[in-house]
């Protein structure tokens, strides 16, 4: 909730939309992928492992007595895993549904450090801050978007595979939800529309290079899907435009309800960011102009 709230969303459309996505994201999960309810049962358990971060386990230990601090654990994975639960026994797969449970349960007596020897190497340190972060937090998310695009591939499944190329645009997005110090913005040397331009830059630069992973893949295997392809990535990456110049259109201080109702109508329907991206820009620049000049 506070991080839905964080992104300048109310937070009852945040978990609406939310919903939404989630329903629709697994009922294609339940039409396109073979013995779809183990899939599913897996996806939960890479949610839960979100929780077993050894610091913010430590922390908990800290403050809680040994018995309370497993009774949070489980109590806790199991309401991330509700929303799969749910659905698992809407579609009537009850032994699965249970089995879920458990190993939802006893992951709880787990924790991981996080921390591995091997290093990814990245461009995203050359432009500090949005991407290198969020890389950092959904890395995982990123690799199981991939997994399930060779998956949609594999199962001739077109659809799916472009399902997962604009959830990879959506997670980049996601990067944007925290806004940078001003004091980042003000020890910019340069013109505002300078600013906004390596801004829009990096954004387009990163995610189209994260997207390829997917993006190539589909076009190798699908030749006469090109253009749907093509098309996704455009509107992938003019989504990216839109988010950059959304959040300093009423910098430093959080995205009104106005400016969400246009970002999130123009994600929706593609047709309208032509009109929400020029907006947001004059915005942008209007705010920005107090820091730089």
């Amino acid at each position: 909730m506070r991080a839905i709230t964080g992104f300048g969303v109310n937070p009852f459309l945040g978990l609406t939309i939310g919903t939404g996505i989630f329903i629709w994201m697994s009922i294609i999960v339940f039409k396109k992928v073979n013995y779809p309810q183990y899939f599913y049962s897996f996806l939960s358990l890479v949610v839960i492992t979100t929780l077993s971060n050894k610091s913010r386990n430590d922390f908990l230990k800290i403050i809680f007595f040994r018995k309370k601090y497993f009774i949070i654990r489980i109590f806790e994975n199991l309401i991330y895993s509700t929303p799969f639960l749910f659905f698992l026994v809407y579609r009537g797969e009850y032994l699965v549904a249970l089995i879920t449970i458990v190993m939802n349960s006893l992951l709880s007596l787990f924790t991981f450090s996080g921390k591995s020897a091997l290093v990814i190497p990245t461009p995203f340190s050359k432009r500090p801050y949005e991407f290198p972060i969020g890389f950092r937090r959904t890395y995982l998310l990123l690799i199981i978007l991939i997994i399930i695009s060779f998956i949609s591939i594999f199962e001739h499944n077109f659809n799916l595979g472009m399902v997962c190329l604009f959830g990879m645009f959506l997670v980049c997005v996601t990067y944007y939800s925290e806004q940078e110090p001003v004091f980042y913005v003000w020890i910019f040397a340069q013109s505002t529309q300078v600013f906004l331009r390596e801004k829009i830059k990096t954004a387009l630069y990163f995610s189209f290079l994260l997207s390829l992973f997917i993006a190539i893949p589909l076009i190798c295997f699908n030749t006469p899907y090109t253009y749907q392809v093509a098309l996704v990535l455009a509107i992938g990456l003019l989504d990216m435009v839109l988010i950059v110049v959304g959040i300093y259109s009423n910098y430093p201080a959080r995205l009104n309800i106005i400016q969400n109702i246009q970002i999130i109508t123009a994600i929706v329907f593609p047709p309208l960011l032509l009109f929400a991206i020029p907006n947001l820009y004059a915005q942008a620049i209007r705010r920005l102009n107090v820091f730089l000049k």
